[in-house]
């Protein structure tokens, strides 16, 4: 993926306003590459080949329970634990 595609994909997740709409964001782009990190008081989310370049953060975090990790995986979603 180009920088270009990273920033313009950054930009129209920076602009999304509730939890609900990052979720569904991250599941429709999953074809980039973006992995969620789920920690106990944190979610964020990155780009595989460039993690420090551009962070997702999610207001609420969802916790780092094994049902979580199994809920991202049924919807296809790449996560990992902080």
């Amino acid at each position: 993926m180009t920088k270009k595609m990273r920033e313009k994909l950054f930009k129209e997740f920076k602009g999304l306003k509730t939890d609900k709409e990052r979720w569904a964001w991250i599941i429709k782009n999953q074809k980039y590459g973006i992995t969620v990190w789920l920690g106990r008081v944190t979610t964020t989310a990155t780009f595989d080949k460039h993690p420090d370049d551009y962070l997702l953060n999610f207001y609420f975090a969802v916790g780092c329970g094994g049902g979580v990790f199994d809920l991202l995986d049924c919807v296809g979603v790449k996560c990992s634990g902080v």
